[in-house]
């Protein structure tokens, strides 16, 4: 089949690339940071986006891409573009979203959860859920991905501060499923495989604090943890999900695979 993946330049949308392109013909898009098999697209350009699509005519769309900033022109919009285009052509969509949909009081959150994001991100991200038809299309939430190859946007503050020798404050009482990106990559191809349509969650098996979770990662990286300050989301003036873990019990039923929890990937190191 061909695919085509937005965000080709990023942490997820780079792994899908490479994992994808020994099955399927895969072309990526990026914005900034040249790709190989990639060709440069602005997402929020309707009219280049629709065009483009056209042009490459895929059977799947994966739409990765996305920023925290400006969310509303940077989520929404794009999405909106994006999957315009590809219904223009009847592409199949595959849209990455976010446990951030949920407000954090609950976790274990199912996929017949009722969303109630309380981030702008969130809020975000499940408006342009909105846009997308289950059937045949599908949304993806997950969680924070990390990687061997690279930083995530979520780990580089804490190289900056580390730099900087600034303290680095980390949630104690925030917890999320973190998921490797080879790990997320293997098993968007295996909705792509069993042609699954519908909303899927898929995150690590393991619920852990982000405190923790910088440890993990200080280990693998050998950071120096003796600026680490681990404090409540009550001392945030944003508002912080307390617990967004994700329940994968339909994705390990349905594909008959498990991602790898935050512990075994670190010991397996």
């Amino acid at each position: 089949m061909k695919i085509v993946v937005t965000g080709a330049s990023g942490l997820l949308g780079s792994r899908l690339l490479h994992i994808l392109s020994k099955k399927h013909n895969v072309i990526g898009t990026y914005f900034k940071n040249k790709q190989n098999n990639s060709i440069k697209l602005d997402l929020n350009n309707a009219s280049d986006t629709y065009n483009t699509i056209s042009a490459i005519n895929p059977d799947i769309v994966i739409h990765c891409a996305y920023k925290t900033e400006n969310p509303e022109q940077n989520v929404y919009n794009m999405t909106k573009n994006i999957y315009t285009a590809s219904k223009n052509i009847s592409a199949k969509f595959v849209f990455l979203s976010t446990d951030l949909v949920f407000d954090g009081e609950q976790g274990n959150y199912a996929e017949t959860s009722i969303p109630t994001p309380i981030t702008e991100y969130g809020k975000w991200k499940y408006k342009a859920e909105g846009l997308i038809d289950t059937n045949p299309d599908i949304i993806v939430r997950t969680s924070l991905i990390y990687s061997r190859h690279t930083a995530a946007s979520h780990e580089k503050f804490i190289i900056r501060n580390l730099k900087n020798n600034e303290k680095v404050p980390l949630f104690y009482d925030s917890f999320r499923c973190p998921i490797l990106d080879d790990d997320l990559s293997l098993c968007i191809a295996k909705l792509i495989d069993i042609d699954f349509s519908g909303i899927m969650h898929i995150a690590g098996p393991q619920k852990i604090s982000r405190y923790d979770f910088a440890l993990f990662l200080a280990k693998w990286r050998n950071y120096d943890t003796r600026l680490f300050d681990p404090i409540s989301v009550t001392h945030s003036k944003n508002h912080i999900p307390k617990d967004c873990s994700l329940n994968i019990t339909k994705f390990t039923k349905t594909c008959g695979i498990m991602p790898r929890s935050v512990t075994e990937v670190f010991n397996n190191v």
